[in-house]
């Protein structure tokens, strides 16, 4: 046991195991139980560092749908908590809820970052597996106002009522084999949703409350947990979270050439401009950006042209493409600083000019961590997401580019190759490409001048110019 805990409840099997600290003693208590819905309380938590006491039953969910999160929770909790507030449309719930029966499970487990993200992905690939042919996989998440550390990611199986008998010891299972001691089934009672609480190892209804709907929250709490989302404000959370991977993960990254890389997240890179300006294009896939940049390279005197990922990256590019967010913006990270190493040492004869910076990592990782609505969905302006890394080398000029969709998909059909998840999302959604300028256009210190780039590459290249001139 680590840190000031107390009255920590845990189950094995269908025995509870009640630790309670006083002063330097540590106190055990054993109790056995014919089924875990006998000891409701083997769901309760009190932790001393928070000093709130909280169950299953206090959890705010919400439930991501193409225009904007449902939050809803049991009807008690907007007693218990003043910032939790029902909403004042009593239909909203009954509107926007899905049909049937709903399942909702999670992998989460507090410490590991990684391997929540790793077993997250393999719980959704799970449920795909069985799935009805008319059910459907939603994701959401889930947080105790006020309570650090309570927010997890889950996933929402939707059954026909008729199918729901069958697909619950299967779930059961599933939730089993992620070390959940009880999940959720939310199903219909006349015109009001009632959510239960399910342990995984009797199937026994633990708790039953009707939900409601609530006011959500200005902007998703995972942006207030930095160790929850996949945006990366330094290189601290880059090794750890690379740290941790690859211990899991081995054969991903040859270990020698870990090292190598690894070493440059150690060294501190002094707080100085660099010898000669350093240019960074932005913009969405399809604006143009490598093309401008090849131009840029060839007009602009002694200049040196540069991309991330890096060369000495890019042989594992795909592979990391593969994995969570987290996992793979961590890549992206690791990328900048060694990016930063390259742009120092070549702005010693000239300027420099970089195709995509820490502005692209990040403006994506915020797009996608939020995974529904638009605009309004993301951190207003000022949050700390959207400020440049103190321990990064920073651009005298980042430049995005800008086009109408009509331009930005015919370029990327032209383009042809193999497709990012991001590009995938781009060309399906126009609510994460509407929280992907968003963010870029939230960017600060340093902000991104935007240039219209509908026109021909000739066009493009001149209005950049002038902007270099002008600055």
């Amino acid at each position: 046991l680590q840190g000031d805990w107390s009255s920590d409840v845990c189950s094995s099997d269908l025995r509870i195991f009640a630790f309670s600290r006083v002063g330097d003693t540590l106190k055990l208590g054993l109790k056995k139980v014919a089924s875990l819905s006998e000891y409701q309380d083997s769901t309760r938590v009190t932790r001393a560092a928070s000093g709130s006491s909280f169950d299953w039953n206090l959890y705010v969910s919400a439930l991501n749908l193409e225009d904007k999160p449902l939050y809803f929770c049991s009807e008690t909790v907007p007693a218990q908590f003043s910032s939790i507030h029902r909403t004042t449309d009593n239909n909203d719930l009954g509107r926007r809820f899905p049909r049937g029966t709903c399942f909702a499970l999670t992998a989460h487990h507090t410490g590991s970052s990684v391997n929540n993200a790793l077993d997250h992905e393999e719980l959704e690939r799970d449920l795909v597996s069985i799935k009805p042919s008319s059910g459907r996989i939603m994701t959401g998440f889930a947080f105790i106002p006020g309570a650090r550390e309570t927010l997890q990611k889950r996933l929402f199986l939707t059954s026909p009522q008729h199918h729901a008998s069958a697909m619950e010891p299967i779930v059961a299972e599933l939730a089993r084999k992620y070390g959940q001691a009880a999940f959720y089934r939310y199903v219909w009672r006349e015109e009001a949703v009632v959510q239960e609480l399910v342990a995984t190892v009797s199937c026994q209804t633990v708790s039953s409350f009707p939900i409601v709907s609530v006011v959500p929250a200005p902007y998703p709490p995972m942006f207030a947990e930095p160790s929850y989302h996949s945006i990366f404000l330094g290189r601290k959370k880059t090794k750890e979270v690379l740290l941790e991977f690859q211990a899991l993960r081995q054969d991903v990254i040859p270990p020698d050439f870990w090292r190598a890389m690894s070493s440059i997240l150690d060294d501190v890179i002094p707080s100085v401009k660099a010898d000669h300006p350093v240019l960074v294009i932005e913009g969405l896939d399809g604006t143009g950006k490598s093309t401008l940049c090849d131009n840029l390279s060839k007009v602009i005197p002694n200049a040196t042209l540069l991309a991330t990922p890096p060369k000495p990256l890019l042989q594992f590019r795909a592979s990391f493409d593969g994995y969570p967010a987290l996992i793979r913006r961590a890549y992206y990270s690791l990328g900048n600083y060694i990016a930063a190493k390259e742009i120092l040492s070549a702005a010693k004869t000239g300027p420099v000019i970089v195709d995509r910076y820490w502005h692209s990592s990040a403006a994506y990782a915020i797009a996608s961590e939020v995974e529904c609505g638009g605009k309004d969905s993301i951190p207003p302006q000022g949050h700390e997401v959207y400020r440049w890394p103190h321990d990064l080398l920073k651009p005298d000029l980042a430049v995005l580019l800008v086009v109408s969709a009509e331009v930005r998909m015919r370029r990327m059909g032209v383009r042809g190759g193999v497709k990012t998840k991001e590009e995938e999302w781009l060309e399906r959604s126009q609510k994460f490409q509407e929280r992907l300028l968003g963010s870029y256009e939230r960017m600060e210190f340093p902000s991104l001048l935007k240039v219209d780039a509908n026109g021909s590459k000739e066009e493009v290249l001149a209005a950049v110019l002038k902007v270099i001139q002008d600055r």
